[in-house]
């Protein structure tokens, strides 16, 4: 008995090795599933887009988060998985109740309120993760995703080629997705500005190099591309972001593929270059402007200072959510911007967060990314230790790994009024149940008969 549970043993290995590889037990997405997909995500990377209908600016993302609220019900009684909301979730209605009370008794409660909703609208991304079974996209490389980002990618590189050959018309469509400095360009495509064009970039980027193989040509294109956009964007905090992804990437995987290891090193040093490089053009490449710039840096200095007095007159619970572009309407125009009235904003998320709900909304927000962030490395960590060929597991490695990168970004830009933003949050809150249904999918596998 003992000798043929061995011979079965010794004959399953191999198929099952090959399963851990291709990670073919948790199965290609079908094309209508792939569809969905890359329509959702589409969408979520197209928040440039929209227009003003009585005081409210519709984008798709809106529309769509508005849809998905309307159908929770319905998802939660279609849902045959036992995947629900974890009490991270009710640190984040929290939260989203610290902002909706200091909105009601802000300066100008109206245009608060209205924000907190946005902003509502923004997180219900993250309780679609879960009711949407996004959890299969945390250990599973999606194709839709991969298109996109190698589309966008692309397209981003294109646009920067034409404008720097000087041949896309001031009228033309292709100049609104560039934002035309004094003696510089920076493309931002279907964004807001190009700093969060960078950021989605750099998740694009940093998702790439986990499905990245020598065999395959669209693997190799979406890394080429997806990195041809980080660098099209011009922007300091999504590189930055982009080192600490690859750090993790190193420290959580590559370890074990000392190859890969030696690519992801190149990376940062290339990385490294780039941040001391120039966003004036291709051909200034190592002039120190880039990394010596001191128009943004003084910007934010000069808002944060505005801020800080705010801040002291309601340090626990602040002033309403994205209450400063109403409080200091004139702030554009102290740094030298000149745009519209009230558009001013806090380019850093811990600090607009501490602006907009106090110390309590700071320490509550920051316990539940703690908490998601932690639970899924200490799933990571268990399950790579068992498997770590497996191609589900290196693809939950990516996805913790651009966390990572979003928050580090997230220092200076203000992502988390975006649905991408709490879409990969909810994404990776679910890694520790993905996971837990891998391995055990994977045990059943190497199971001798």
């Amino acid at each position: 008995m003992l000798v043929n549970r061995t011979i079965a043993s010794q004959a399953i290995r191999p198929i099952a090795s090959q399963l851990l590889e291709r990670n073919a037990i948790v199965g290609p997405s079908t094309l209508r599933a792939n569809f969905l997909t890359f329509v959702v995500a589409l969408i979520l990377c197209s928040f440039g887009i929209g227009e003003r209908l009585f005081d409210v600016r519709l984008t798709p993302e809106r529309v769509l988060a508005a849809l998905i609220i309307a159908s929770l019900p319905l998802l939660l009684a279609l849902s045959s998985e036992r995947l629900r909301l974890n009490s991270s979730f009710g640190m984040l209605v929290a939260w989203m109740m610290i902002g909706l009370f200091t909105s009601v008794f802000a300066q100008v409660p109206e245009l608060a309120l209205k924000n907190w909703l946005n902003v509502t609208l923004a997180v219900s991304f993250f309780s679609f993760a879960f009711f949407g079974k996004l959890h299969k996209i945390a250990v599973n490389p999606n194709r839709a995703i991969r298109l996109l980002g190698t589309l966008l990618g692309t397209l981003g590189l294109a646009i920067a080629s034409l404008r720097f050959a000087d041949v896309i018309p001031a009228s033309s469509i292709l100049s609104e997705l560039i934002v035309e400095e004094i003696d510089y360009f920076r493309v931002r495509m279907l964004s807001l500005e190009p700093n969060l064009y960078g950021t989605i970039m750099m998740v694009f980027s940093i998702l790439s190099i986990s499905e990245w193989r020598r065999d395959r040509l669209s693997a190799s294109l979406y890394v080429v591309a997806s990195h041809a956009g980080l660098l099209v964007a011009f922007s300091r905090g999504p590189v930055l972001g982009y080192c600490v992804g690859i750090a993790a990437l190193y420290l959580l995987w590559s370890r074990r593929e000392k190859r890969l290891g030696r690519y992801l090193f190149a990376m940062v040093i290339l990385s490294l270059i780039y941040l001391m490089g120039s966003e004036v053009s291709f051909e200034s490449i190592l002039d120190l402007s880039y990394f010596m710039r001191s128009d943004t840096i003084t910007t934010r200095l000069v808002l944060f200072d505005l801020a800080f007095d705010d801040i002291a007159t309601s340090p626990w619970f602040g002033n309403g959510i994205f209450s400063f572009s109403f409080m200091h309407p004139t702030a554009p125009n102290l740094v030298g911007t000149f745009e519209a009235e009230g558009t001013g904003w806090l380019s850093s998320l811990p600090f607009a967060v501490l602006y907009d709900t106090g110390l309590f909304g700071l320490g509550v927000l920051g316990l539940f990314f703690f908490q998601i962030f932690s639970r899924a490395l200490d799933a990571i960590q268990i399950s790579i230790e068992s498997y770590p060929a497996s191609a589900g597991i290196r693809c939950a490695v990516a996805w913790f790994a651009s966390g990572l990168a979003i928050m580090t970004s997230s220092l200076s830009t203000t992502s988390h009024s975006l649905g991408f933003f709490w879409l990969i949050c909810g994404i990776i809150s679910t890694i520790p149940f993905a996971l837990t249904r891998l391995v055990k999918q994977l045990r059943l596998v190497e199971q001798p008969q």
